[in-house]
Protein backbone atom coordinates (compact mmCIF):
# COMPACT_ATOMS: atom_id res chain seq x y z
CA UNK A 1 0.00 0.00 0.00
CA UNK A 2 1.34 3.39 -1.04
CA UNK A 3 1.29 5.82 1.98
CA UNK A 4 0.76 8.83 -0.32
CA UNK A 5 -2.30 7.38 -1.96
CA UNK A 6 -5.60 7.89 -0.10
CA UNK A 7 -7.32 4.79 1.12
CA UNK A 8 -10.64 3.95 -0.53
CA UNK A 9 -13.56 3.55 1.80
CA UNK A 10 -15.94 0.77 1.17
CA UNK A 11 -19.66 1.30 1.56
CA UNK A 12 -20.00 -1.53 4.05
CA UNK A 13 -17.23 -0.22 6.36
CA UNK A 14 -19.72 1.52 8.68
CA UNK A 15 -21.70 -0.87 10.85
CA UNK A 16 -25.42 -1.04 10.12
CA UNK A 17 -26.25 0.69 13.44
CA UNK A 18 -24.03 3.69 12.61
CA UNK A 19 -25.50 3.88 9.13
CA UNK A 20 -29.03 3.92 10.59
CA UNK A 21 -28.13 6.73 13.01
CA UNK A 22 -26.59 8.80 10.21
CA UNK A 23 -29.64 8.35 7.99
CA UNK A 24 -31.94 9.38 10.86
CA UNK A 25 -29.87 12.53 11.49
CA UNK A 26 -29.95 13.43 7.80
CA UNK A 27 -33.74 12.98 7.72
CA UNK A 28 -34.19 15.23 10.80
CA UNK A 29 -31.92 17.89 9.30
CA UNK A 30 -33.96 17.92 6.10
CA UNK A 31 -37.22 18.26 8.06
CA UNK A 32 -35.74 21.06 10.18
CA UNK A 33 -34.59 22.95 7.10
CA UNK A 34 -38.08 22.74 5.61
CA UNK A 35 -39.64 24.05 8.83
CA UNK A 36 -37.14 26.92 9.09
CA UNK A 37 -38.03 28.08 5.58
CA UNK A 38 -41.69 28.33 6.58
CA UNK A 39 -40.96 30.29 9.77
CA UNK A 40 -38.83 33.08 8.27
CA UNK A 41 -39.92 36.56 9.35
CA UNK A 42 -38.21 39.57 7.78
CA UNK A 43 -37.56 42.35 10.27
CA UNK A 44 -36.70 46.04 10.12
CA UNK A 45 -34.28 47.14 12.82
CA UNK A 46 -34.74 50.46 14.62
CA UNK A 47 -32.28 52.01 17.06
CA UNK A 48 -33.57 53.93 20.08
CA UNK A 49 -31.20 55.26 22.76
CA UNK A 50 -28.51 52.83 21.63
CA UNK A 51 -30.86 49.82 21.92
CA UNK A 52 -31.92 47.83 18.88
CA UNK A 53 -35.58 46.97 18.30
CA UNK A 54 -37.25 45.15 15.42
CA UNK A 55 -40.63 45.31 13.70
CA UNK A 56 -41.90 42.92 11.03
CA UNK A 57 -40.93 44.31 7.63
CA UNK A 58 -44.41 43.57 6.30
CA UNK A 59 -45.77 46.24 8.70
CA UNK A 60 -43.46 49.01 7.44
CA UNK A 61 -45.30 51.27 5.00
CA UNK A 62 -42.67 53.93 4.52
CA UNK A 63 -39.81 55.97 5.86
CA UNK A 64 -39.48 59.74 5.48
CA UNK A 65 -37.45 62.58 6.93
CA UNK A 66 -38.69 63.89 10.25
CA UNK A 67 -40.47 67.04 9.10
CA UNK A 68 -43.98 68.42 8.68
CA UNK A 69 -45.17 66.99 11.99
CA UNK A 70 -47.99 69.13 13.35
CA UNK A 71 -48.10 69.27 17.13
CA UNK A 72 -51.42 68.44 18.77
CA UNK A 73 -52.05 70.31 22.04
CA UNK A 74 -53.04 68.53 25.26
CA UNK A 75 -51.82 65.09 24.23
CA UNK A 76 -49.73 62.55 26.12
CA UNK A 77 -45.97 62.92 26.06
CA UNK A 78 -45.76 59.87 23.80
CA UNK A 79 -47.68 61.67 21.03
CA UNK A 80 -45.55 64.03 18.96
CA UNK A 81 -48.34 65.12 16.61
CA UNK A 82 -49.77 64.19 13.25
CA UNK A 83 -48.21 63.78 9.81
CA UNK A 84 -49.64 63.47 6.32
CA UNK A 85 -48.30 60.39 4.54
CA UNK A 86 -49.61 59.17 1.17
CA UNK A 87 -52.89 61.05 1.63
CA UNK A 88 -53.48 59.78 5.17
CA UNK A 89 -53.30 61.67 8.44
CA UNK A 90 -51.08 59.53 10.63
CA UNK A 91 -50.47 59.97 14.37
CA UNK A 92 -46.77 60.31 15.24
CA UNK A 93 -45.48 58.70 18.43
CA UNK A 94 -42.20 59.14 20.29
CA UNK A 95 -40.78 55.64 20.17
CA UNK A 96 -38.33 56.23 23.02
CA UNK A 97 -41.15 57.40 25.30
CA UNK A 98 -43.31 54.41 24.33
CA UNK A 99 -40.47 52.05 25.20
CA UNK A 100 -39.55 53.86 28.41
CA UNK A 101 -36.12 54.79 27.08
CA UNK A 102 -34.41 58.15 27.65
CA UNK A 103 -34.50 60.60 24.79
CA UNK A 104 -31.03 60.56 23.23
CA UNK A 105 -31.27 63.26 20.59
CA UNK A 106 -33.23 64.65 17.71
CA UNK A 107 -34.92 61.99 15.58
CA UNK A 108 -34.06 62.15 11.90
CA UNK A 109 -36.69 59.92 10.30
CA UNK A 110 -40.31 58.90 10.63
CA UNK A 111 -41.10 55.23 10.14
CA UNK A 112 -44.70 54.68 9.06
CA UNK A 113 -46.14 51.37 10.24
CA UNK A 114 -49.39 49.47 9.83
CA UNK A 115 -49.51 47.39 13.04
CA UNK A 116 -53.10 46.31 12.38
CA UNK A 117 -54.88 46.29 9.01
CA UNK A 118 -56.12 49.78 8.12
CA UNK A 119 -54.50 51.57 11.10
CA UNK A 120 -51.35 53.46 10.25
CA UNK A 121 -49.03 55.09 12.79
CA UNK A 122 -45.63 56.73 12.58
CA UNK A 123 -42.77 56.55 15.07
CA UNK A 124 -39.65 58.66 15.27
CA UNK A 125 -36.27 57.00 14.84
CA UNK A 126 -32.64 58.00 14.99
CA UNK A 127 -31.89 56.46 11.59
CA UNK A 128 -33.65 54.74 8.73
CA UNK A 129 -34.60 51.14 9.51
CA UNK A 130 -32.21 48.39 8.46
CA UNK A 131 -33.98 45.44 6.81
Amino acid sequence: MNPLRPRRREQDEAPAEVQTILEERARRLLQGAAQEEQEVVWLAELTVAGERYAVPLEQVRGCTRFRNVTAVPLTRRTVLGIHRHEGRVVPVYALAALLGQPWSGDPTVLVVLEPTPGRWIAVDAEAAPIP
